[in-house]
């Protein structure tokens, strides 16, 4: 997981509040978070959560640019049933129920609700989730079941995969569209201490050198950047001294070599020139 994933839930999360049946039902944690403000009554409620994710990518290091992961939606009617322990502790736990007429309209209007939140221009949240989602894929929803006796509950999970713009490799910029992200989250007061937390953990890598930020975003050795030619002279002593086509004396690898039609290219033709 990535720290954009982590700012697309919350972006999310604070786009759906308010905007749907859910009201403040909405959580990118475990549903037992919800428990507190629930009743004993059914109530519409939505988890947002992150899953799986794939890059189809090769040798592009940890930091990738090319992934998708699967941006997922549970949308459940659920209640918090209040028990006592053996021991006599009160416990409040959540419970789905099985489904009825009643309840999949809820699940429906939830479903239509959340497409509607994530596309509204006006929203401020909803625009920097966009902006942080390169590409949107397939959409598919499954049904929550009981395993044993086959029934249906009032759950409906909802999964997107999405193309989440990659986090920025150490010592590289912070992209226009998570320092927006940032500054976003960080009018919310639950995520203020987490935006502290994320941009300490971007800002690391600064005092890396070109050289040793090219080795970090490819995960490469220490040789590599000297080969891609963004390294001092002296990082890899006797690769390269010197490369003068101008003068027959070059100095290739520690070795002076003369440059003949076989080296030099005909520049009108792309190929050596007639001897």
């Amino acid at each position: 997981m990535s720290l954009v994933n982590a700012m697309l839930r919350m972006l999310a999360v604070q786009a759906l509040r308010g905007s749907t049946i859910a009201a403040d039902g909405v959580t990118d944690s475990s549903i037992e978070a919800l428990s507190s403000i629930m009743s004993d009554r059914q109530a519409p409620v939505i988890l947002v959560r992150i899953d799986e994710a794939k890059c189809s990518g090769q040798n592009e290091g940890f930091f990738v640019t090319s992934g998708a992961v699967t941006f997922a939606l549970d949308l459940i009617v659920a209640s918090s049933v209040t028990y006592q322990t053996t021991d006599g502790q009160t416990v409040s736990q959540i419970e789905i129920a099985p489904t009825d007429a009643g309840l999949e309209f809820s699940l429906d209007m939830l479903d239509r609700q959340w497409r509607r939140v994530l596309s509204d221009p006006s929203n401020a949240f909803t625009e920097c989730f966009r902006a942080l989602v390169a590409a949107v894929g397939p959409v598919k929803a499954a049904r929550g079941i009981d395993p044993e006796g086959g029934r249906k509950h009032a759950i409906r999970m909802v999964e997107i995969e999405i193309e989440p713009v990659c986090d920025p490799a150490p010592g590289a910029p912070l992209p226009t569209v998570i320092e927006a992200a940032l500054t976003k989250l960080a009018t919310v007061a639950d995520y203020r201490a987490a935006v502290t937390i994320m941009r300490a953990e971007l800002g690391k890598g600064a005092d890396l050198t070109s050289w040793q930020k090219v080795q970090s975003t490819l995960m490469t050795t220490a040789a590599v950047p000297g080969m891609l030619g963004v390294a001092p002279p002296d990082a890899l002593p006797g690769l390269v001294e010197a490369v003068d086509f101008d003068n027959v004396g070059t100095v290739i690898n520690g070795a002076e070599t003369e440059l003949t039609v076989d080296i030099l290219p005909d520049p009108d033709l792309g190929g050596p020139p007639d001897a």
